[in-house]
């Protein structure tokens, strides 16, 4: 097996907005799988992988993670199928170092079928939430805008567990980019998009062209890093002023 190298330092200390920002996106878009493995003595060996896989089209963010970890590890393209077993082609990145991915499940809390996202945020000082909230919405968000009979129209999703969500509407109102929710609760009503399918997953929404246009101001305004499809289509927003 090749012996690739990278800094598998990199998330020791989250204190750049780039650190940040992949710790969001591969909570929402990636994972950490623990195993126990035989070796050829009969002892057996824990061992942690990192994986992070995105459509081929995307294969240039994968890279942006490999330099930012400066790491000569390969991307490698799987023929894999999509949440409705679609076939596609699959852009992977795949890690195996003790220290890192240890670091990132047993501390970070990226375990399979994670829902509390509080060790997670424990790592992350306040200046640079702002930057783990935007990997998680390049990750698993999603923005529209449309004309309806009564204008310009706009819609901002967040997908995520319960905790990691509300965490979110809090920060964003925290930072006064939203308001808080005109209900009994002050918090907004999560929604489920594929009925019976989602587990714990859910959708955080938002709708109105300024307070959308706020959000993905917010998120990626002046942002060093982002999913670059996405940007572009931040960029395409008619909207902006």
């Amino acid at each position: 097996m090749p012996n690739y190298k990278a800094n598998f330092n990199y998330f020791d200390k989250i204190d750049a907005p780039d650190k940040a920002y992949w710790l969001g996106f591969i909570w929402a878009d990636g994972y950490v799988a623990k195993r126990l493995r035989s070796l050829p003595n009969g002892d057996m060996r824990i061992e942690y992988n990192l994986k992070l896989a995105l459509q081929d089209g995307d294969a240039s963010h994968i890279q942006k993670f490999l330099d930012c970890i400066e790491s000569d590890y390969p991307v490698h393209f799987y023929k894999s199928k999509g949440f409705n077993r679609e076939p596609r082609l699959e852009a992977r990145a795949f890690i195996t170092n003790l220290h890192m991915c240890t670091l990132l499940y047993e501390e970070y809390g990226l375990v399979p079928r994670r829902y509390d996202v509080f060790s997670m945020l424990q790592q992350i000082p306040k200046e640079y939430e702002r930057f783990f909230v935007l990997g998680v919405f390049d990750a698993d968000g999603s923005f529209t805008t449309y004309h309806g009979n009564y204008g310009d129209k706009m819609n901002v999703i967040f997908g995520g567990s319960e905790s990691l969500l509300r965490f979110i509407e809090k920060h964003l109102e925290d930072n006064d980019v939203t308001g808080v929710a005109e209900t009994a609760s002050g918090q907004r009503k999560l929604s489920q998009r594929h009925k019976d399918k989602d587990g714990t997953w859910r959708c955080l929404n938002y709708s109105g062209k300024q307070q959308c246009m706020k959000i993905v101001n917010y998120l990626y305004k002046d942002s060093p890093i982002y999913l670059d499809r996405k940007y572009q289509k931040y960029l395409d927003i008619p909207y902006h002023q």
